[in-house]
């Protein structure tokens, strides 16, 4: 993932990245890009976000979160979320 400013405020540690159901190790983290390593093994598909995919099977939700731990205004505004087609 690219972005700006990954690193304000938070430490590759604060972050979560999970593919399907499973977790996906940070491997690289800077103020402009993050990087996972994903599971070895294609994931089970999460249930919750199977919609958010247009129920697509083939297709494994992505989640980028902020620990809840840290305060914001806005819970949305510590999640990122996408589609993406499973190679695996």
């Amino acid at each position: 993932m690219q972005g700006e400013k990954l690193d304000e405020g938070c430490s590759a540690e604060d972050y979560r990245i999970t593919v399907g159901v499973a977790n996906c190790t940070l491997v690289d983290f800077s103020s402009n890009q993050m990087s996972c390593e994903p599971p070895l093994h294609k994931p089970l598909v999460n249930s919750t976000w199977l919609s958010f995919c247009g129920n697509s099977t083939t297709l494994l939700a992505v989640m980028v979160s902020v620990k809840p731990n840290l305060r914001t205004a806005d819970a949305d505004a510590t999640k990122l979320s996408c589609c993406v087609a499973s190679a695996v």
